[in-house]
């Protein structure tokens, strides 16, 4: 939590039960376009949204920094997206929500075990999911292959691409080609399998099969095996998980097609099928995960 107390521009944030979790940056209704607000997508086609409260606006000065702004330095795409080059990479991110204090932690960018990039800077952590730098010609890209297709960016950078009446499950890996080259975005398939954004002869980026939500899903599995902790496997090519309980570890990968019918209307937190598939209730979706080993 914050050493200096509760400081101009942040909020406390509570849970059901009115227990304080964390102090976070932004307005109380989130829409004054502070720091920590919701983010705002604009020229996007219709094939394609965006849960745009998902993600934290990073422009704005910053109290707790002394009026230091958080997008000062970054490159950032029109769509929002903020590119880190590292080397000949390009990594492709998108402040989660939200943006909170805490003073214990020190200074430093590292991965979290649930699939996030963290950055602390003065005891304001914000967290970065892999993103798209080019979210509209991602969608034409889609749209050109599958016409019928609808496209949804949800929490934690991932994609939901519904098309024949199924629901794909994707999350773009961490790095591509920046900022949009020359050139028409196409989806293709390389020789393994993996479905990739390319623009012109930029670099590929791969989109892998991946899990709504890593973070519920964490949070559904500790409740329910108490000391087990879950930890995503970063660009695995199946967007595997790992499952550490009392010392033993299992793989978890994810089903990337969604369940229609009856086993879409599950109710519990998770259950086992009978066909050995572990299911979670994420939200108002259900997702399967197959225990690999």
């Amino acid at each position: 939590m914050g050493s200096q107390g509760l400081l101009a521009g942040e909020r406390l944030q509570v849970d059901a039960q009115g227990k304080l979790v964390s102090i976070a940056l932004g307005s109380l209704r989130g829409d004054a376009q502070q720091v920590g607000d919701a983010m705002a997508f604009a020229n996007l086609p219709a094939s394609i949204t965006v849960d745009g409260a998902a993600y934290a606006r990073l422009a704005g000065p910053v109290t707790r920094l002394s009026g230091a702004n958080l997008a000062v330095g970054l490159e950032t795409t029109p769509s929002g997206v903020v590119l880190v080059r590292d080397g000949g990479q390009v990594l492709q991110l998108l402040p989660v929500q939200p943006i909170t204090i805490d003073a214990r932690l020190p200074d430093g960018i590292t991965f979290t075990p649930l699939g996030l990039l963290r950055w602390v800077r003065g005891g304001v952590v914000v967290q970065f999911a892999p993103a798209v730098a080019d979210l509209a010609g991602l969608a034409q890209a889609i749209t050109a292959l599958l016409p019928d297709a609808k496209t949804r960016l949800g929490a934690e950078g991932v994609l939901q691409l519904r098309t024949g009446g199924q629901t794909y499950v994707l999350r773009p890996d961490w790095t591509g080609g920046g900022a949009p080259a020359t050139g028409t975005p196409q989806i293709g398939v390389d020789e393994q399998g993996r479905i990739y954004l390319q623009t012109g002869q930029g670099a590929r980026q791969w989109l892998l099969p991946a899990l709504l939500s890593p973070v519920q899903a964490s949070t559904i599995l500790t409740t329910a095996l108490p000391g087990a902790t879950l930890a995503v496997q970063p660009s695995a090519s199946d967007g595997s998980m790992t499952l550490t309980l009392a010392g033993t570890q299992w793989r978890l990968v994810p089903q990337w097609v969604l369940p229609e019918g009856g086993a879409a209307r599950q109710t519990a937190p998770w259950t086992l099928g009978a066909d050995g598939v572990l299911y979670f209730k994420l939200g108002n979706q259900v997702q399967g995960v197959r225990i690999a080993d």
